[in-house]
């Protein structure tokens, strides 16, 4: 049984760029204690390899291993006496007969670094691996215009600061670090941005047995997560809303739904998550099969069994389906900040493209709230929100179930329902409860109230299905 449930996934979207920072550094060639002091001795005076050994007291096999070593970095040479001296790279070390070794030099490199601009973290790569370098489906987060404006200037004095750390985890090239010594800063030739990317960062929201906020994970490839907390808890709290748990019990009085009720309390709030573990595996209540979802519908965890059964009616429509039997599928997003907000929607959204192509007897919509059929700037910005997937696009006039309901149904064949339930005072974001089920009674039930809202109207050539997201930007 696991002691945490993933409620929510976001991705956030901070302005980020790369630049090319020129360095000069102090490069020391380290040496041990003995091979330090053999070079000392012989700078006094060439020696035979046998009064090096007596003087330090050494065995055979070390003092061949220390002169061994000292000839090949170039240090030592055979005289044709037989005595060990200098070689000239090495007498440059020292300034006189008593001075000590001086092994470093000041070398100049370069590098490339990717820096979020709100925060002035580093990073390698996208944290979580994503290949998105788009603003799309995520929540963006604003830098402050002076950082965007001295960008340069901030990356220069936190490469500075940071420059032992940023040397330890392997930003700088190999050449710089291969030395056993860690190199010391000695000057910031130039910084120059490059490219300039959103850095993506994928968030799982969770709570734990007691039903609280689980503290966020630390993000991989990042040098201060704390930094980039506090950025995502301070955008949080300016995103929060009034509890909406009187609308959306009033809600599952509507679709008589008894079933994802007895998981809350009059305030939605979860009773018990240990309770919710039978649900989310699945089970049988007063004669129907359900299966609870926690989170919203194109969450992994979920999308898996709806994509499964996806699969097995579009296969079997495939085979034996006309096209005047064909099969509606009907996604209804809700009026949630949070909703859509990580590329994991556009993964559910390729599988229900696919099983409406061509003729595999379903046709899909997605609907999408907007204010009504005119709203050009609504329509656009959900269009460049999902814009490989414009064609499923249709909005619909916000308000249904007061924008807390979101529904995925096909006719005759399932439904999903999933109430987003906002509890800013426990919960940073809302939280996604409902179930899924292929019972008829209740697939028609909620089919039909569905359906009775697209296609009504609101007022005089006002409905509530305002078409295909593309003709009203074109109208």
């Amino acid at each position: 049984m696991s002691s945490q449930y993933k409620y929510q996934e976001i991705d956030f979207l901070i302005p980020a760029q790369e630049f090319i920072v020129n360095f000069s550094y102090v490069s020391g060639k380290g040496l041990s204690f003995i091979r330090e002091y053999v070079l000392r001795l012989v700078n006094i005076a060439p020696m035979t390899k046998m009064q090096i050994a007596v003087y330090f007291g050494l065995s055979d096999i070390e003092v061949t291993e220390a002169i061994d070593d000292l000839i090949e970095q170039d240090f030592l040479n055979l005289n044709p006496d037989g005595r060990l001296g200098l070689t000239d790279s090495a007498s440059k070390l020292f300034t006189d007969v008593a001075s000590e070794i001086s092994l470093t030099t000041i070398e100049e490199s370069t590098t490339k670094i990717k820096f979020d601009l709100a925060t002035f973290c580093y990073f390698k790569s996208n944290p979580n691996g994503s290949v998105l370098n788009n603003w799309t489906c995520g929540l963006k987060l604003n830098a402050p215009p002076e950082h965007l404006a001295y960008a340069s200037e901030h990356v220069k004095s936190q490469f500075q600061d940071e420059f032992f750390q940023i040397s330890e985890s392997n930003y700088l090239p190999s050449a710089v670090t291969k030395e056993k010594h860690r190199p010391h800063l000695y000057m910031i030739n130039s910084v120059t941005p490059t490219f300039n990317a959103p850095l993506r960062i994928k968030v799982d929201f969770k709570i734990d047995l007691a039903g609280d906020p689980v503290l966020l994970e630390k993000f991989d490839n990042l040098s201060n997560s704390d930094q980039i907390h506090s950025l995502i808890a301070e955008h949080l709290s300016q995103m929060k809303r009034s509890n909406n748990a009187k609308e959306i019990i009033k809600t599952m009085e509507i679709f008589g739904d008894h079933y994802t009720a007895q998981f809350l309390d009059s305030q939605c709030r979860i009773k018990s998550v240990i309770d919710l573990q039978d649900g989310m595996i699945g089970e049988i209540v007063d004669g129907v099969n359900y299966h609870l979802m926690l989170g919203p519908i194109y969450q992994e965890e979920n999308w898996k069994i709806l994509e499964n059964e996806i699969n097995v009616i579009s296969k079997r429509l495939n085979v034996s389906n006309e096209h005047n039997k064909a099969l509606k599928m009907t996604w209804v997003a809700p009026s949630d900040l949070f909703w859509g907000k990580t590329s994991k929607v556009g993964m559910a959204f390729e599988s229900v493209q696919e099983a409406s192509k061509g003729k595999k007897g379903m046709i899909a919509k997605v609907f999408v709230p907007i204010r009504n059929r005119y709203d050009k700037y609504g329509a656009k910005s959900w269009l460049n929100t999902f814009k490989p997937y414009a064609n499923l696009l249709n909005g619909v006039r916000e308000g249904f179930c007061d924008g807390n309901v979101e529904i995925l149904h096909i006719e005759n064949e399932l439904v999903a329902i999933s109430y987003h339930m906002t509890q800013s005072e426990r919960l940073p974001v809302t939280m996604p409860l409902g179930f899924f089920t292929k019972d008829k009674s209740t697939v028609n039930r909620i089919g039909k109230i569905l359906n009775q809202y697209l296609t009504s109207y609101a007022a005089h050539d006002e409905p509530n299905d305002c078409g295909h997201l593309q003709k009203i930007t074109q109208s």
